[in-house]
């Protein structure tokens, strides 16, 4: 093993593990939305009141899936992609091509951190509380969107590094 890409290659190990945890975490989400939805269909059909809990909870809980499930499909290459335009390229290309794509996410991704950031910040600074969720911290709720695209450049990056090392061939150096 080569000593200089040895950082590099635990780097890309550690962002595999994340990624089963993300993976982890977003199915214990969708577990428990589908559980509350549940529960909440039974009881308004037998004529209960669920509160407003209960249809709010749902939502915060998939946008928490989104966010945190999509860096993890881009390490394990299960995100949509139009690798049929890539494959057009000359396979000594597909590489560098593929790296060009994973540049441009990082770049687009940029703003989208940084303005979830400061509107979490915001939030947390004013106080806003979730009534219809037992007064949790909006910037609590919100924080899926920083979080999320956060790990999704992380993940961008391992791609990146895993591309880089890659000898020509597509094989891991």
């Amino acid at each position: 093993m080569n000593a200089h890409g040895a950082p590099y290659r635990l780097l890309i190990a550690v962002l595999r593990w994340l990624a089963r945890i993300e993976l982890a975490a977003v199915s214990l989400m969708l577990v428990a939305a589908l559980l509350i939805s549940a529960y909440s269909i039974v009881f308004r059909n037998l004529g209960y009141s669920t509160g407003d809990w209960a249809l709010t909870l749902p939502e915060v809980l998939l946008v928490w899936m989104t966010f945190i499930g999509c860096g993890s499909l881009v390490t394990r290459n299960e995100h949509v992609a139009a690798d049929f335009l890539v494959m057009l390229f000359p396979r000594s290309l597909q590489k560098w091509v593929n790296f060009a794509v994973l540049g441009i996410a990082f770049i687009s991704l940029l703003p989208a951190f940084w303005g979830s950031w400061f509107i979490v910040e915001r939030l947390w600074n004013i106080g806003m509380r979730n009534s219809e969720l037992l007064n949790v911290p909006q910037a609590v709720l919100s924080a899926a969107i920083p979080l999320g695209v956060g790990l999704c450049l992380l993940h961008i990056i391992g791609k990146c590094l895993e591309l880089l090392m890659a000898s020509p061939d597509g094989d891991a150096k």
